[in-house]
């Protein structure tokens, strides 16, 4: 799993483009079906990906996917979300990879948002990557402050619909399914008691 493939590391390289979704153009026989009409009336039709749409994220996600397809050693992993990329693995080994993804990145003109001039400021020893904060350090994770503070939203959503009476029986399967799926998978501590 990426949890135990990003724990084994001993550093990570972290980079994210920017404007990544904007650098995608939209074909003129997609566009017709990416428009949206405005209170007055008027309709708009998208020139680049929409951020957020399913189909931009998966054509965003492909193309960080495509640029980041180079040779691994064994100790080095790369894994991806939309723009976001994280190489984990030895120092010498992950340096050799983030360095040949920088270099693929300029072929295509992406603008990564890091400063490469640099990459020892690049690499990271603890950062937050999809909702969890990787310690490589003392191999620990945990769920982000966002993820956390999300939860309790959630759960005291949750128990102020049961004191007013206003839950029913799918609300509470639904949300309970999901507080359990967390708290079990995710390792998250949902209620402090």
């Amino acid at each position: 799993t990426i949890r135990s493939v990003v724990r084994s590391g001993t550093v990570a390289y972290c980079i994210d483009y920017s404007e990544w979704f904007g650098a995608w153009p939209m074909s003129e026989s997609c566009r017709r079906y990416l428009n949206f009409r405005t209170k007055d009336g008027r309709i708009f039709r998208t020139k680049r990906m929409a951020m957020g749409q399913v189909q931009s994220s998966m054509v965003a996600t492909t193309g960080t996917n495509r640029i980041c397809d180079v040779p691994l050693p064994p100790s080095v992993s790369v894994h991806t979300c939309c723009d976001n990329i994280r190489v984990v693995g030895t120092p010498a080994e992950a340096l050799q990879v983030i360095e040949e993804i920088i270099h693929r990145s300029k072929l295509v003109n992406a603008t990564i948002n890091e400063d490469t001039s640099d990459l020892a400021k690049l690499v990271a020893v603890e950062y937050d990557f999809l909702g969890e904060r990787y310690h490589h350090d003392n191999g620990s994770m945990c769920s982000t402050d966002k993820v956390h503070q999300k939860l309790v939203t959630v759960t005291d959503a949750l128990l102020a619909r049961l004191d007013d009476g206003t839950a029913d029986h799918l609300l509470l399967s639904v949300a309970l399914g999901v507080l359990f799926f967390v708290s079990s998978t995710l390792r998250v501590c949902v209620f402090d008691h």
